[in-house]
């Protein structure tokens, strides 16, 4: 629910209710009623406060470009979405409904590290360490309010546009646990920041965070790569801006990428869907009709690397109607004087660990 709709206030009550339940369970962690666990290696937690949408699965993966040629890197995540229970290691040949879609496209963009899924991450980590003695550090994907786990490194992301600490807890805003939670974080990231930002700006960003001494702060940007033929990542296409696009996307905020399909072609249609839609039959044929209903000739059809997860089992319907699907990805950019730091930090931590 949006911020400025007044009727917002009308869920206070309910939020207040929500915010009990989530602060009573952080008590029983406190308190040692329930036991959090620790492990002999560094786990680095990747998550935020907010429901959805701050960028978590391209920062995991900046994480693992800049680790895993270093140290033997494994990526857990919970699997949202996927319709199978307990742990399991993710394939390249697995499907959106056996693993989700953001482990998958993990797998599928790094084959050579090992991705797994697995709800309770108390129990999924011992088994990895058993089954993958050589791991030395292990990336959690949205972990930050699995308290059952203690990790070595929290790194909390809050979009620059809706910043946690002007949100409000569910469902008022878009909060899971409220805004002092962000003081477990030793790393913030304030995410889809403008590409260049004042010293004032920062400072001002920093104060209205509320970021402590401990903790460091940085801003990170999108970065758009070339498109690649869903099936073929060989197959690449430059944008230009005499092509038509038809975007879809199932993903929390599209608005970016649309955005930036608009600046680089000539004209986007966009179909959004909410996020981790499970595309259906009917979905794609809406699709293909949109794109047959576009007069030019030059034409193309975008996709998110977390739709194309859940759009490749209906290749062949795209393929009989004569029609490539291009994938976008992308990748995060730190600001250039933060580039050297943020990873430098990272790999401190790591060199700081002690078992």
């Amino acid at each position: 629910m949006s911020k400025k709709n007044p009727l917002r206030f009308l869920l206070f009550p309910l939020a207040m209710l929500f915010g009990l339940g989530v602060s009573a369970r952080k008590f029983f962690f406190a308190s040692k009623i329930l036991r959090a666990s620790k492990f002999s290696i560094p786990i680095i937690n990747v998550g935020n406060l907010s429901v959805g949408g701050t960028g978590k699965s391209p920062h995991v993966e900046y994480l693992i470009r800049l680790l895993s040629p270093y140290i033997e890197t494994v990526c857990l995540s919970r699997g949202y979405g996927r319709k199978t229970n307990g742990f399991r290691f993710v394939l390249p040949n697995d499907s959106p409904d056996t693993v989700g879609d953001e482990p998958l496209q993990f797998k599928l963009n790094f084959p050579d590290i090992v991705v797994a899924v697995g709800e309770k991450r108390a129990l999924a980590i011992p088994y990895i360490l058993q089954n993958q003695p050589q791991t030395k550090t292990l990336i959690l994907d949205d972990a930050f309010q699995h308290l059952a786990v203690t990790p070595y490194l929290n790194i909390l992301l809050t979009t620059f546009e809706n910043p946690f600490s002007s949100d409000y807890l569910l469902p008022v805003g878009s909060l899971r646990e409220t805004r002092s939670a962000a003081k477990r974080a030793e790393i913030i990231v304030v995410t889809k920041s403008p590409s260049q930002l004042t010293e004032l700006e920062r400072k001002n960003f920093e104060k209205k965070l509320g970021v402590e001494s401990y903790q460091h702060l940085f801003f990170s940007s999108i970065s758009y790569g070339t498109l690649y033929e869903i099936n073929n990542r060989s197959q690449i296409l430059y944008l230009s801006k005499d092509v038509e696009v038809v975007l879809i996307s199932g993903i929390a905020n599209a608005e970016p990428l649309e955005q930036y399909l608009n600046q680089n072609s000539k004209k986007t249609f966009s179909l959004n869907f909410e996020d981790h839609h499970a595309f259906v039959e009917e979905d794609v044929n809406q699709v293909i009709s949109v794109y047959k209903n576009l007069k030019s000739d030059n034409k193309i059809i975008v996709t998110t690397e977390k739709d194309a997860t859940r759009l490749r089992k209906f290749s062949n319907q795209f393929i009989e109607n004569n029609i490539s699907v291009f994938v976008q990805p992308i990748q995060i950019v730190f600001h250039k004087n933060e580039l050297p730091y943020f990873d430098d930090c990272i790999k401190n931590y790591l060199l700081d660990f002690k078992n």
